[in-house]
């Protein structure tokens, strides 16, 4: 019964960008965005449009191709 109707689980990856933080601030001052424009991570998570998306990687939420390494078989078995 616990398995009966599992939740779907999708896989996505992004690019936070760059984000004002204290860290940031500290060694290379305040050169992103403000916190309260760093929503990516939010939209990716709730965008009903992407209940289905998965294996994607998204920049500005947009998808977009990654490194040709993270798409090369012999790079991947290497982690």
């Amino acid at each position: 019964e616990r398995y009966a109707d599992p939740p779907k689980l999708t896989f996505n990856t992004m690019d936070p960008g760059t984000v004002n933080t204290k860290m940031l601030d500290a060694g290379w001052g305040m050169c992103g965005m403000p916190v309260s424009r760093a929503n990516d991570t939010f939209h990716l998570l709730t965008d009903e449009n992407l209940a289905d998306t998965s294996g994607k990687y998204f920049v500005n939420l947009s998808p977009r191709s990654p490194m040709k390494e993270v798409m090369d078989p012999e790079c991947r078995a290497k982690l």
